[in-house]
């Protein structure tokens, strides 16, 4: 790929960075995200400007004082925080069967956080458990954009694995995250750090995108539903 003297690619590179690119697009402020010249995964300063993580910090990794996984902008991506608010264990306590078309709620037990030694708070995931936890962040994608949610190396060491669909084209809210144990042994998830990581990736405007689906502007923990 060509570059400039900069040694950014010409549809990263600004008007005032390179003299021979002068006449360029500033596709840092470029709208919209979805413009031709702007393929691929997003970068940071990108997801920042065009405002799709609310709220949206630079990458960190203390809460008062104190190391927790990280969070906050990625090269591509953005590190989502867990709620501290809403987290859900499913428990067989009522002997019940998960049903996508007519979920049970009772199969759910609402979990308090507890707080360590440092005055963090955490939950636990039970061995072998799951639990359904929500972000602090709102992300607005653009119709152009998708996100695609990972889980953090930290908690991957952890046996911690992170289930989540797609940020579909168009959707807003907060997003709802599958949290399974996949060890024998509990596990500590802190509330407000770093939980997973959401890496958005654009391209060009599609016909269909999320418009009014049945999770648009989801600001709580919403179970299955058809």
């Amino acid at each position: 790929m060509t570059k400039n003297s900069c040694g950014e690619p010409p549809p990263f590179c600004t008007p005032n960075c390179c003299p021979r690119n002068s006449d360029a697009p500033d596709v840092r402020t470029a709208l919209p995200l979805g413009n031709a010249h702007v393929k691929g995964p997003i970068p940071d300063y990108l997801i920042e400007g065009m405002k799709i993580v609310d709220p949206c910090v630079q990458k960190q990794n203390l809460i008062n004082g104190h190391k927790v996984p990280s969070f906050g902008l990625q090269s591509f991506g953005y590190d989502a925080t867990l709620d501290q608010e809403e987290f859900y264990a499913f428990s067989n306590v009522s002997g019940g069967i998960v049903d996508p078309r007519n979920f049970d709620k009772n199969l759910l037990v609402k979990m308090a956080p507890k707080t360590d030694e440092d005055g963090l708070l955490y939950f636990i995931v039970p061995s072998n458990g799951t639990a359904l936890g929500l972000t602090r962040e709102t992300f607005h994608v653009p119709t152009t954009t998708i996100g695609m949610v990972f889980g953090k190396s930290t908690y991957s060491r952890c046996a911690l694995v992170i289930n989540c669909t797609l940020l579909e084209p168009g959707w807003t809210g907060r997003l709802v995250m599958e949290l399974h144990n996949s060890s024998p042994i509990p596990i500590k998830v802190y509330a407000n750090a770093g939980i997973c990581q959401v890496v958005f990736l654009n391209g060009t405007k599609p016909h269909k995108d999320y418009g009014d689906g049945k999770y648009q502007n989801q600001q709580e923990l919403l179970t299955a539903r058809m």
